[in-house]
């Protein structure tokens, strides 16, 4: 997706989900720098991080797109050949 007029990735995304989100979480003053710091990873590419705060219907953008994503695989791994369907309702 293009943010900012610059593309975030698939991978970029959830990363920031599961490095920004409960046990894993970090304290956004990272994306500060102060003169004569080497900027950190989070600051070089805050794109990600400011998109994490976006929500739609009470519900961040990014977390939309991880579910989107593993209801995907879900899909997938059902369709999948080598795996058995569970019995009962999904």
């Amino acid at each position: 997706m293009l943010f900012d007029g610059k593309g975030i990735s698939l991978k970029e995304l959830i990363r920031t989900v599961v490095n920004f989100e409960a046990t894993h979480a970090i304290n956004v003053g990272r994306l500060a720098t102060v003169e004569d710091e080497a900027a950190s990873s989070a600051a070089r590419n805050p794109a990600p991080r400011i998109l994490n705060g976006v929500t739609l219907c009470g519900i961040r953008y990014s977390h939309l797109i991880v579910i989107e994503c593993a209801v995907y695989l879900y899909e997938k791994l059902l369709d999948g050949s080598s795996i058995e369907r569970p019995s009962g309702e999904i």
